[in-house]
């Protein structure tokens, strides 16, 4: 049996946000908000490496802030999904808000529909003499690169500049937590599944009671619940991070069972979520699947080096590689 842990929707969904951009508790008693200009004007950039089996490729976005929001390219666009709180459904042909409130560079608020928001906590991080290769794609010189994909670029970039450093002045922001005001599920109603919940609800159970039996510290339960008198669900989640765990959270709604994904209300820490990723690597829950054990340890080195936006100065540097585009 294979986990995979999966940090809410959000990740996916901070990166489609500030992608498309104009081309509570912290639970860290250490936070200390970093000052940074938040003028108007001021931009961050967003470097982001996709791969598949044809190739791969590096992207450079960014956005603007004005008044200290950034308006995505998804404020007022259809959800195209359902969204699902423990009191309101919110149908796919309503809108999103999508904007972000920036109170410092290092504490953010997506507000996603009506009252459902999302708070985001950063780190800054000085890159001045700091190795560019390793901080854009951290893990990759140490695990170099499989068979997924030909890696050109990532190649080029590891040959032609792994040695290079970023110049003085050069900051990033690193994502060190996440959380939700309340918990929501987020689903598509265009593919039901063919069981039926109660048989979804016997195989998490199960998927549960052999986790907690074999690997203890993942803190593995199985948790089920009825929501806006038209949802029950179920979802097996982790303890250490708090979140649900990938292609495992199903939900009943209209008669009818559909895979879901769980946006809990507990707070995400990457500290945690580091641990989670360790503690699977010593259980050996991914012996058999090199390719998830891979991405493990990617989800590990991106966690402690890797860096979420850049300031101008990095960005300006980021720019003289020209695969980078």
């Amino acid at each position: 049996m294979t986990l995979k842990n999966k940090h809410l929707l959000l990740l996916p969904l901070i990166s489609l946000l500030l992608s498309a951009c104009g081309g509570g508790s912290d639970g860290a008693s250490n936070f200390k908000p970093a000052p940074e200009d938040t003028a108007n004007g001021t931009k961050y950039y967003r470097i982001q490496y996709y791969f598949d089996d044809k190739g791969d490729a590096f992207t450079v976005s960014h956005f603007e802030l004005q008044n200290r929001k950034i308006v995505t390219a998804d404020s007022r666009q259809p959800l195209n999904q359902y969204i699902v709180t423990q009191q309101a459904v919110y149908e796919p042909s309503q809108r999103y808000q999508a904007d972000i409130d920036v109170h410092s560079m290092s504490h953010w608020t997506l507000n996603l529909i009506a009252d459902l928001k999302t708070d985001w906590k950063f780190e800054k991080v000085a890159l001045s003499g700091k190795n560019i290769f390793d901080t854009v794609m951290p893990g990759y010189r140490d695990l170099r690169f499989d068979t997924q994909s030909p890696y050109a670029n990532a190649r080029i970039f590891l040959a032609s500049h792994g040695a290079e450093k970023f110049p003085q002045g050069s900051t990033c922001y690193r994502l060190i937590s996440t959380k939700n005001n309340q918990a929501y599920f987020s689903f598509q109603t265009d593919r039901a599944e063919t069981q039926t919940f109660a048989q979804a609800l016997a195989l998490n159970q199960l998927t549960a009671n052999l986790a907690q039996k074999n690997w203890p510290k993942l803190g593995i339960e199985h948790v089920t619940g009825q929501w806006a008198t038209r949802l029950n669900w179920s979802v097996v989640i982790s303890s250490v991070t708090g979140q649900e765990i990938s292609g495992l959270s199903k939900v009943q709604f209209n008669d009818q069972v559909y895979a879901a994904n769980l946006n809990s209300a507990s707070e995400w820490i990457a500290k945690n979520q580091i641990q989670f990723e360790q503690d699977s690597i010593a259980y050996g829950v991914y012996q058999d699947n090199p390719e998830q054990l891979r991405s493990s340890k990617l989800t590990i080195a991106n966690l402690e080096r890797g860096c979420f936006i850049y300031n101008q100065v990095a960005a300006d540097k980021l720019s003289t590689l020209n695969f980078i585009r």
